[in-house]
């Protein structure tokens, strides 16, 4: 192999595909990345079996090859060049570097001793806009559960019906769920689980870009293949495997029919309780207590060791008194998916879920579970 590439340009293929590699005492292979020309490209690939990353930059291709090499080795010499033309050439499996008065050799191995990352071939599911999906994946991601013992909800769950996409995330005490409208009418219900390291590393890739993904499944696999608008940017491919096992049958717990109703300004709501969590206990419990005769809610935290405290917020009541205590960290998760200026939040006593949306959009809700005993 011999080409010449934009330090700029290997450099962002990089980025892209060294993230999900890491130290691996048993198959040390994984901590490479590939290295291969394709079609007048360079394809830099990695994978940990359970995603896999390919990533193609502009280059000029003098002879075609392949090699496997070390990756934090290769990005941490690459990373502190400077912007200019950077001659790779591989000699007896080893990987030569030039760039103006730089140089380095870096040991390699033969590419045929890398994991094969599957190609993913089958009918395409959608296509979408890369803002809207990665939107849509910001909203329920949080919700979903970091804990690996329980690995179907150790995921994102995407139903496909008809012209929506619906994404879902639980960890058995909150539940978002986000619905996409898309152009193309999908002609049988599809859906699928995604586990939760692979939706981060898809929104991480996702990032500024702005352009179009495309969605492939086959059978206990997906490609989620990135095309940027801006042609400079390279072309990503993301492979993941996917969960085998039923997500929780959710449509069930949404509440339907509300005892208390409340509307009330996002930005106020969500500043007391940031407010209050500064006093909140060990449990994280902050205190809402709703008066309809006052169209009032009562923020409040107590901790003996720190003190305590109350924010008072005019709203939309109707419906019982109530007092309810939550995990914080639950409600401000909640409110930071939300997209409005209002929202609607819907309770039916202190033990039972309770449900959050914009109060004019009923395209992302929140449902999250209150804290009892308190």
């Amino acid at each position: 192999m011999k080409i010449v590439c934009l330090q700029k340009n290997l450099q962002k293929g990089l980025n892209i595909t060294e993230k999900i590699v890491g130290k691996n005492t048993t198959l040390p292979i994984l901590s490479n990345i590939l290295l291969e020309t394709q079609k007048g490209l360079l394809s830099i690939s990695s994978t940990n079996l359970e995603i896999g990353i390919n990533c193609c930059i502009p280059a000029k291709i003098e002879k075609n090859g392949s090699i496997t090499i070390p990756a934090k080795l290769f990005s941490g010499f690459i990373n502190n060049l400077p912007n200019d033309k950077v001659f790779l050439e591989v000699k007896n499996n080893n990987l030569n570097i030039k760039l103006l008065n730089y140089s380095a050799v870096i040991s390699g191995e033969l590419a045929k001793n890398f994991p094969i990352i599957p190609k993913i071939t089958g009918e395409e599911l959608f296509n979408i806009n890369t803002t809207i999906f990665k939107n849509g994946l910001n909203q329920v991601i949080h919700a979903a559960s970091f804990t690996e013992n329980r690995p179907e909800i150790n995921s994102i769950f995407i139903n496909i019906v008809k012209d929506k996409i619906i994404m879902a995330a639980t960890d058995s005490f909150r539940l978002a769920e986000k619905t996409i409208n898309f152009n193309k009418k999908s002609e049988n219900n599809t859906s699928f689980i995604i586990p939760i390291r692979s939706a981060q590393e898809l929104l991480r890739i996702l990032g500024e870009k702005d352009g179009e993904i495309k969605v492939i499944i086959s059978k206990n696999q997906i490609l989620f293949s990135i095309k940027d608008s801006d042609i400079d940017e390279p072309g990503v491919d993301l492979v993941s495997r996917l969960i085998d096992g039923n997500f929780p049958d959710y449509k069930q717990l949404i509440p339907k029919d509300f005892k208390t109703k409340l509307i009330i300004n996002k930005n106020e709501l969500l500043n007391s309780v940031k407010i209050s969590s500064v006093f909140s206990g060990k449990i994280n419990d902050v205190k809402f207590s709703i008066f309809g005769a006052k169209n009032e809610i009562d923020v409040a935290a107590k901790d003996f060791s720190a003190g305590e405290n109350i924010s008072k917020i005019k709203g939309e009541v109707t419906g019982d008194d109530l007092d309810i205590t939550f995990n914080y960290k639950y409600i401000i998760d909640g409110l930071n998916g939300l997209v409005g200026e209002n929202v609607f939040w819907g309770f039916n006593g202190p033990t039972q879920p309770s449900l959050l949306r914009v109060l004019d959009n009923r395209d992302y809700f929140y449902i999250v579970m209150p804290i009892r005993n308190q």
